[in-house]
């Protein structure tokens, strides 16, 4: 039954073995197993606990308990189960390799690049071992060392076990050395390899904001938008950032106007949909940013040692605006604002409210 995924009748037969012999590890295990399956991890934790109690050195148990705290994101967890399980199946290969991606995945990085050290001393050619410690050594921010292993790597996998994952972890890797062509290479690659994987579209956005391509910088912060899956506002940001940088202001205002609607409450968002209006109309004639300014004003003033800069330029810009509409009591209102939070450099502008 349990070969078969016949949970019922197997989670049955392994209850009646245990009623004749309760000591049986590999029934309570089972059972764990099956209730896990059925995503009751409640139980099938309680279930595994019982089993490691009957058997503290039954390997298996371990594995099982690993797999389970990996399901249920306590990735901790699941590190130090497959530890103990290490050591207690003898040189198990899925199990090392499974270990060393926990050692990764719960952010031990220089523990994943060790460990992966000594198992690559008596096997170097574990490709599995050398993505580990590729993908450890760029989180480690050690690029020089990141890109050897990568290249060790890729000259010993098989074709067919490349994972798009890492072409954008080399991309990443070839990225930070300023590397920037190939980056791009396997940046596309990895996207070949899955065109739906936001991170990589966030990694060939900023990698074409970084060569000044705009346009496509900002293609790919969209795409990134597009694939779902946790977009923050600081994607938002960083694709009006593309298009403000491109000169494209009437969709860099569209995309900071997504700021100002989920966190409508602090000026930041008000400030760069200004800026983008102000340089659809730099002379201010038409006062594009004067509304979006005075949101900044209105949500800032409260606080104004923290939102020092933001009002400042607020304060500048609608003391110009109204200067140029000659309602001079409006602009000396402004400037004066702007002078008292610390802006001594206005004598040009003020010079308008002069005449």
């Amino acid at each position: 039954y349990f070969i078969k995924n016949v949970g019922g009748p197997a989670k049955s037969d392994y209850e009646q073995a245990l009623l004749l012999n309760p000591k049986l590890t590999l029934a309570q295990m089972k059972i764990g197993k099956l209730l896990g399956q059925a995503r009751n991890y409640p139980q099938a934790l309680e279930a595994l606990k019982q089993a490691q109690t009957i058997d503290p050195n039954f390997a298996p148990v371990y594995r099982e308990l690993g797999e389970l705290y990996y399901r249920t994101g306590k990735i901790e967890e699941a590190r130090d189960s497959y530890k103990t399980y290490v050591k207690l199946a003898d040189n198990d290969i899925q199990a090392r390799g499974r270990y060393a991606a926990f050692l990764y995945l719960s952010k031990d990085f220089p523990a994943a690049i060790s460990y992966a050290d000594e198992v690559l001393a008596q096997d170097p050619k574990n490709y599995i071992m050398l993505r580990i410690k590729g993908y450890s050594q760029y989180e480690a921010e050690k690029y020089d060392d990141a890109r050897k292993t990568m290249e060790q790597y890729f000259a010993t996998v098989p074709a067919d076990k490349i994972l798009g994952s890492d072409y954008e972890n080399y991309g990443n890797i070839l990225a930070k050395l300023d590397k920037n062509t190939e980056a791009l290479e396997n940046l596309n690659k990895a996207l070949a390899a899955d065109s739906t994987n936001p991170s990589i579209h966030t990694s060939l956005a900023n990698l074409y904001q970084k060569n000044k391509d705009y346009k496509k910088a900002a293609h790919h912060f969209q795409q990134r938008i597009n694939a779902g899956q946790g977009v923050t506002l600081q994607d938002y940001f960083s694709l009006g950032q593309a298009h403000y940088l491109g000169k494209n202001y009437a969709a860099a205002d569209s995309a900071f106007s997504k700021i100002t609607e989920v966190a409508p409450d602090i000026p930041f968002g008000y400030t760069w949909r200004a800026r983008a209006m102000s340089s659809l109309d730099p002379e201010s004639t038409k006062g594009l940013a004067r509304e979006h300014y005075e949101k900044v004003v209105e949500k800032g003033a409260a606080e104004p040692a923290k939102n020092k800069a933001a009002l400042i330029e607020a304060y500048e810009y609608l003391g110009y605006y109204y200067a140029l509409k000659k309602d001079n009591a409006q602009a000396r209102s402004y400037f004066q604002k702007a002078k008292e939070l610390g802006n001594k450099a206005l004598t040009k502008v003020e010079g308008l409210t002069t005449t």
